[in-house]
């Protein structure tokens, strides 16, 4: 559910089991309120929260000091960059004379049931049964750039997806210098980040380290998410357990380079910016193109770290997966790789059909090495024609075929 206080300009979601609230402040920043367990009553609660004194600021467009409602303490969903606000922005897009103060100030906002997919990018899914979202419209105070912030929560999950979509409309191409999909500030820093490092062969070590004062990254540069290290990361409190304890999981729908960098205040404040990575990043953002940010998927649990991941799994199962086959029965399957590797032939894999048939095989899968010249890790990956003087696939498939098993074959 969605509601707005119009007086107070604070806009609630809820889905009965957690909330998160937007303060839309005097000058058009979008502060965050509260994110977190389902609070009753929250509403009224937070409106009558005291609007919070930033002292006064040089405006840049006036040159005249004016009263601000912004300091680097507070909680916001869009930082500027190059201003007062120095922890990091998701976004910086430097102007021709080489300034890169990038603001974007609040126009408007709409709130609808459901999902909009992504027109360039995967994306999560949800019918008006599923979820709410809320979508801000903000301009840059001195250019012609649009910003829309997209922020949805699930109902049957304690799920967010986030994401910005840049639009271009002055006369001549922007360059982007940083576009993430998220920023999330929280008021205390008192976690430990989880990732999960790795490299062939050991993928997906488990890391726990305290998250500390000053700059913390998990990220790839490699052009790809992989098992050195995947987007995959989350916070929990000192002492959570599986079953207790605040815990916020963090995944994007995204597969190339990306960045989680945290970051701590002398407040103790945590900030965290996570999407595409700004290592060597620069998109050129033509006059009247839009550029959207990857989708970023927060999960929140206040009962541990099976709680998140349950969100996690029952999102993925639901609104993200799109194999049409997805809920129906699975085979049981049985893999060439690890009894023969390479070395093999016809009557050898029809040998091992018969064996996988007696411990209750109902798929059998010819794996690596019956193309090309693929007889070692060195030689014909992606030469996809069939190894005829190693293998006959018609045989091996027609045996399958006759002991009542379904065939299947490797592709890499």
């Amino acid at each position: 559910m969605v509601s707005y206080n119009a007086e107070k300009r604070i806009i609630t979601l809820s889905n009965g089991n957690i909330s998160y609230v937007i303060y839309i402040n005097p000058n058009g920043v979008l502060e965050q309120l509260y994110f977190g367990k389902y609070w009753e009553g929250q509403e009224a609660d937070l409106a009558a929260l005291p609007v919070r004194d930033g002292g006064e600021i040089l405006d840049m467009q006036t040159g005249e000091m004016t009263h601000r409602h912004e300091t680097r303490s507070r909680c916001y969903e869009i930082s500027s960059h190059g201003l007062w606000d120095k922890r990091g922005a998701p976004i910086v897009i430097p102007k021709e004379n080489g300034s890169t103060v990038t603001d974007f100030r609040y126009l408007s906002h709409k709130a609808y049931k459901g999902i909009h997919p992504l027109a360039t990018l995967p994306s999560a899914k949800g019918g008006e049964e599923d979820c709410d979202t809320v979508e801000f419209l903000l301009k840059e105070t001195s250019r012609e750039l649009y910003l829309t912030y997209c922020l949805t929560l699930y109902r049957d999950s304690n799920i967010l997806v986030r994401h910005f979509a840049l639009e271009n409309k002055t006369s001549a191409p922007v360059f982007l210098d940083r576009a993430m999909s998220m920023q999330l500030d929280l008021p205390s820093s008192h976690y430990d980040l989880v990732h999960f490092p790795g490299r062939w062969a050991q993928e997906r070590d488990y890391e726990e380290n305290p998250v500390l004062d000053g700059v913390q990254e998990v990220s790839s540069n490699y052009g790809r998410s992989g098992h050195e290290e995947n987007p995959f990361v989350y916070l929990k409190e000192h002492k959570a357990t599986n079953d207790r304890g605040e815990v916020i999981g963090f995944n994007l729908i995204y597969s190339s380079n990306f960045k989680f960098r945290t970051f701590v205040n002398r407040d103790r404040q945590l900030h965290i910016t996570y999407g595409i990575n700004d290592e060597d990043f620069c998109w050129k953002l033509e006059a009247g193109e839009t550029f959207e940010t990857p989708q970023a998927v927060i999960a929140y649990s206040a009962e541990g770290i099976d709680g998140m991941s349950q969100a996690f799994h029952h999102f993925i199962r639901e609104h993200l997966i799109t194999y049409r086959h997805d809920k129906a029965y699975k085979p049981v399957l049985f893999n060439s790789w690890e009894g023969c590797y390479f070395n093999f032939n016809t009557e050898s894999v029809i040998s091992y059909i018969d064996d996988a048939i007696k411990i209750g095989t109902e798929l059998f899968v010819l794996d690596d090495g019956w193309f090309g010249a693929r007889n070692s890790d060195r030689l014909g990956l992606g030469d996809w024609y069939v190894n005829r003087q190693k293998v006959d696939l018609h045989k091996i498939i027609a045996h399958c075929k006759e002991k009542g098993i379904k065939f299947g074959i490797w592709f890499e």
